[in-house]
């Protein structure tokens, strides 16, 4: 069934392949993350629950993801990076869920790890906030990191992400869901930088490119860095 543009608004939207290409790993880490999955031991088949929900779900028979999907999929990338196993993340996701009251849990600035769990800050009324150990349920003491894939990400005064910057903010490519459904957009001008990259390749001046979409010629090679360095 077809699904209305309006219905993505402020909210992005993404291929599997395109979340992918952004959050740099599988489509079928992703697809597994999202979908579930089924390995074999001794002869038993073992389901495996998903870690990650999706906006949208199928469209077209496409999975199909937001903005805050990607962010959820680059935080569990994060802490598996820290060392924290994909079930711990998975347990650490449906508890985090309940204690946040966010659906997406994964998008916001206040989760934390001390590379074997995953911990949510927690603020009661009246007290400085708690760090909660999310598989355990425990209020503990910890010596944790700020994962690193909160670099970059701009969060609303809410602590959900609303922007990411992937080169930092001192690059002009942003990803934003209230611009161009989330695609990798010049900021100054609102182009993709996918198209500034293959106005490039066409006409073959960045000067020409530059001049054509009053842009500078800076924001044209940092459109062609980005889409060289995200290539899928």
């Amino acid at each position: 069934m077809a699904v209305e543009p309006e219905t993505y608004v402020g909210k992005g939207l993404y291929t599997v392949r395109d979340v992918s290409r952004l959050a740099r790993t599988s489509s079928q880490n992703i697809r597994r993350w999202i979908d579930g999955y089924v390995t074999r031991r001794n002869g038993r088949s073992i389901r495996h629950e998903p870690v990650l929900c999706s906006d949208y779900g199928r469209v077209e028979n496409e999975l199909v993801l937001s903005f805050l999907d990607l962010m959820q999929v680059r935080m569990v990338l994060a802490f598996k990076e820290y060392g924290v196993s994909l079930q711990e993340i998975r347990k650490a996701a449906i508890r985090a869920a309940e204690v946040l009251n966010d659906p997406h849990p994964f998008a916001t600035e206040r989760l934390y790890t001390d590379g074997r769990r995953v911990l949510a800050e927690i603020t009661g009324e009246g007290r400085d906030p708690d760090l909660i150990t999310l598989s355990q349920r425990q209020y503990e003491i910890h010596e944790v990191v700020i994962p690193l894939l909160y670099k970059g990400v701009e969060f609303n005064r809410e602590s959900i992400a609303m922007r990411w910057w992937p080169h930092g903010t001192e690059s002009p490519v942003v990803v934003d869901p209230d611009r161009n459904f989330g695609r990798p957009t010049v900021a100054s001008c609102g182009v993709p930088a996918e198209i500034l990259a293959q106005q490039v390749s066409v006409i073959g001046s960045i000067e020409s490119v530059a001049s054509w979409y009053e842009v500078s010629q800076d924001e044209v090679r940092a459109a062609l860095d980005f889409e060289r360095d995200f290539a899928a």
